[in-house]
């Protein structure tokens, strides 16, 4: 039995209006920098109640979202390297 793999559509972000212009790869690099620095403050933030915290369960769920959060963080940061390199 062979299955076949399509590739997914390409996304297009289109702005809240719902207006009819798509965002090239260069304007989108402001958006990724900025949401990449909130992330890394939100990382940071989760880490500083981490520390503490008295109560293992809560610490236990809180690293499991600092985890989470860093493969957030290292696959946009890989976007955003393509992505610059891909705008040059």
């Amino acid at each position: 039995m062979f299955v076949e793999c399509y590739k997914p559509a390409p996304v297009f972000l289109f702005p809240p209006e719902g207006g009819e212009v798509v965002q090239t790869v260069a304007e989108m690099i402001p958006d990724y920098k900025q949401n990449l620095d909130a992330l890394r403050a939100r990382r940071r933030e989760l880490i500083a109640e981490r520390e503490l915290e008295p109560r293992f369960e809560r610490r236990h769920a809180l690293t499991v979202r600092i985890i989470r959060l860093d493969g957030i963080i290292a696959s946009t940061t890989a976007a955003l390297h393509d992505m610059i390199a891909y705008a040059d």
